[in-house]
């Protein structure tokens, strides 16, 4: 979904609309899981920061940025706080990824 609404535009292409409607159920369904790891805790892993959390920030950090991503993320409240406040951390301030670049007109 990310690729297709962020990357391909970016590169002067069309999204692929049916690739969209087929990944829903998949993101959603990863969402969940995401949530329910999230429910009662800080972190993916305990209460302290961790790996897992940095491979799945810029992750949700650019489905954010989709349409239907934030829609979901929306009614995920638990992956919602918590991206917001790892993205309120200083390092990823200082790191925050750039948009995909548009195409030349």
């Amino acid at each position: 979904m990310v690729y297709q609404r962020l990357v391909v535009p970016s590169r002067g292409g069309e999204s692929d609309e049916t690739l969209i409607a087929e990944a829903m159920p998949k993101v959603e369904h990863q969402l969940d899981v995401v949530e329910g790891r999230l429910a009662g805790a800080g972190f993916m892993v305990g209460d302290e920061l961790s790996l897992a959390d940095l491979f799945v920030l810029p992750i949700l950090f650019y489905l954010e940025r989709t349409p239907e991503g934030g829609k979901l993320l929306a009614n995920s409240p638990g992956c919602s706080a918590w991206l917001e406040r790892l993205a309120a951390r200083p390092s990823f301030a200082a790191t925050q990824p750039s948009p995909p670049a548009q195409a030349a007109e």
